[in-house]
């Protein structure tokens, strides 16, 4: 149903696949979408980047013109189908490239329409010996409601990362410490929100130095400086 061939040996260990485009069956899709991530480009190599199976992404080259691999985002497994019942699996919702495609981040939801939203905030790095990216810091409830946006400020070594919720707040992520003394390494922390007289969020976006963030709140352009992430300036509309 996805369109691979895969080779697989006594010990059920994955070989090799074989594999173009994927496109997932309206049947095993249910009610999700096909493609909520949409078509997304890797700044490193250019790449296409969109959903593939379900809670996938695939990396497609236009040169080649073939599929290169898959990412296994949400790791879990897809509630198989069955008639006349609707399963929902967890998706890839949203996706999002470091002007230098060095940091990918995911937004991940699990929603069946009558509880509470299920959503992930991920970020990953890219290795140059596997060519591939792997995760790096996961974050349960980023919002206290779904991320409608995502995005990376434009800088290289240490960019940052912006997102919108449903809870009319923009949070700021960025490259920090970690506490632990056992191991200190650098995780992605939440280090600033940004509000604006309780208004829903509309849009978002970086300047193209970083050091300026606006954001749409009702009908209102809100700027803020990305050093102290003090309000500059709200211009509203009539």
């Amino acid at each position: 149903d996805d369109n691979s061939i895969r080779i697989i040996n006594s010990n059920l260990d994955l070989l090799k696949s074989i594999q173009d485009f994927t496109l997932v069956s309206p049947f095993e899709l249910g009610l999700n979408e096909p493609f909520p991530v949409g078509i997304r480009v890797n700044p490193k190599n250019k790449h296409l980047v969109l959903n593939g199976k379900i809670g996938h992404l695939q990396f497609f080259s236009t040169k080649s013109m073939r599929l290169l691999f898959n990412v296994d985002i949400t790791a879990r497994n897809a509630m198989p189908r069955q008639e006349k019942c609707n399963n929902f699996s967890t998706e890839v919702t949203l996706v999002a490239f470091s002007s230098c495609g060095t940091w990918m981040a995911t937004v991940e939801d699990w929603n069946n329409k009558i509880h509470s939203t299920e959503s992930r905030l991920k970020f990953w790095k890219f290795t140059n010996e596997k060519q591939t990216y792997f995760l790096h810091t996961q974050i349960e409830q980023a919002h206290e409601k779904s991320i409608s946006c995502l995005e990376f400020s434009y800088e290289n070594d240490l960019p940052l990362c912006a997102t919108v919720g449903s809870d009319r707040i923009i949070r700021i992520w960025s490259l920090e410490a970690s506490e632990e003394i056992k191991n200190p390494k650098k995780i992605w922390m939440h280090i600033e929100q940004l509000s604006y007289k309780n208004l829903p969020v509309h849009s978002m976006s970086f300047s193209r130095d970083s050091s300026l963030l606006a954001a749409g709140f009702g009908n209102s352009l809100c700027v803020w400086d990305t050093v102290s992430f003090k309000l500059k300036c709200a211009l509203s509309a009539p």
